[in-house]
């Protein structure tokens, strides 16, 4: 049965529960949790997108609640993707992993909501910006966000603090990108990182150490 909880146990070790983790960190009041008994699949959704963490006993019961809650999009691993037999636009990418070996003494350019919306908004897909400064603001003062960056040129972005997720980098000027990728790792020093990233992207990760771990799906509606 998956049922509704309050406070689900997570431990950030994969890109799904982080995403889940960091959910229940910064918006429990809004976001809503569900666990399926006797599996480890736990389930969170927020403002219609949902994240799907772990493997189902269950998945006929799973499709059926999916359909049941129709959200707008669903994250998980691949291959549990696959198996919903959902329609619609399904994107895959890489998941690439690294414990943090970083130290140093890196300093970051300070940037508003603003400065990495306009960097971010050339490479990604983003909401609108207001929901985006909500959003960046709301987990730089809660402690579960980080960036370095370098003004009007460069910014990596990285969210949790158990386990990380890399939230983007973006770059306008070759090697920079890998800079802000290490100031970003000094700050997790020993802790393990996540990034996403498509085909074209991963020998970047590659380069700077990072392992290919397993794959992730994005379905939109």
């Amino acid at each position: 049965m998956i049922k509704l909880t309050d406070n689900p146990e997570i431990n950030p070790n994969t890109v799904e529960n982080i995403k889940i983790f960091e959910h229940y960190n910064n918006y429990s009041d809004i976001a809503l949790f569900w666990e399926q008994e006797n599996s480890n699949l736990k389930i969170s959704m927020l403002d219609g997108d949902m994240v799907i963490s772990g493997q189902t006993n269950d998945l006929e019961e799973l499709k059926g609640f999916v359909d049941l809650i129709s959200p707008n999009t669903v994250f998980s691993n691949s291959t549990l993707i696959n198996s919903l037999g959902l329609k619609g636009n399904i994107e895959t990418v890489n998941v690439m992993s690294a414990v943090s070996d970083v130290k140093g003494n890196y300093t970051t350019d300070l940037f508003s909501s603003d400065d990495v919306y306009k960097l971010f908004s050339d490479a990604f897909e983003l909401p609108d910006f207001e929901n985006f400064a909500v959003d960046f603001c709301l987990r730089l003062n809660k402690g579960n966000l980080r960036y370095f960056g370098i003004k009007d040129t460069a910014v990596a972005v990285g969210i949790g603090n158990d386990g990380v997720l890399i939230n983007g980098i973006v770059s306008n000027k070759k090697g920079v990108g890998t800079l802000c990728l290490k100031g970003l790792m000094s700050y997790y020093y020993g802790k393990i990182i996540f990034a996403c990233c498509t085909d074209s992207v991963k020998p970047f990760y590659l380069k700077n150490g990072f392992s290919d771990a397993y794959k992730v799906s994005y379905w939109r509606k």
